[in-house]
């Protein structure tokens, strides 16, 4: 009758602390999905921050010590906002001035914006973005650089101009 009591009391024990676990493991993985869940705009921040970072070290003398330290988008632009800056009148403007890479910002804007349905949809963002590299002398020298975006699914970088 002992050796009964003492497995019914095992096994009540070994029901408990399973159900415990479960609640534990529960608990843990809920948690961890709601940590990872990234909202839209933050994986738009995030593909935006890696298109001007790319873009910027295509201009750098030593990309290996580039450094993030922040970016805001400071200006946003709606398909009706840039239609009036970025039509078929300008775009044979600037085709007439030859410029290969103003034809090809204003051409790949000109295309979004055509494919761009509704007048509300943002379409190009001016954006700062801050960070730090070596100087050829080795410094470490913190800059301020304004960044104009396309709003497409690559985050088109048109130009990155460092900011006096």
């Amino acid at each position: 009758m002992k050796l009964k009591k003492q497995l019914y009391f095992l096994t009540l024990e070994i029901t408990y602390n399973f159900f415990n676990m479960k609640k534990i493991l529960l608990i843990i993985l809920t948690t961890s999905f709601l940590l990872s869940c990234k909202s839209e705009e933050e994986k738009k921040s995030d593909k935006m921050q890696l298109a001007i970072t790319n873009k910027l070290k295509e201009s750098m003398k030593n990309p290996d010590s580039f450094e993030f330290v922040s970016m805001k988008i400071t200006d946003i632009f709606t398909k009706k906002q840039r239609s009036e800056i970025i039509n078929i009148e300008s775009l044979n403007k600037i085709k007439e001035l030859g410029v290969e890479s103003l034809i090809f910002q204003t051409q790949k804007e000109y295309d979004f914006i055509q494919k761009t349905p509704n007048d509300k949809d943002e379409v190009t963002y001016y954006v700062e973005f801050i960070a730090k590299g070596t100087n050829s002398f080795g410094a470490t020298i913190q800059t301020t650089y304004s960044a104009t975006v396309l709003n497409d699914n690559d985050f088109t970088v048109f130009s990155v101009k460092e900011m006096n």
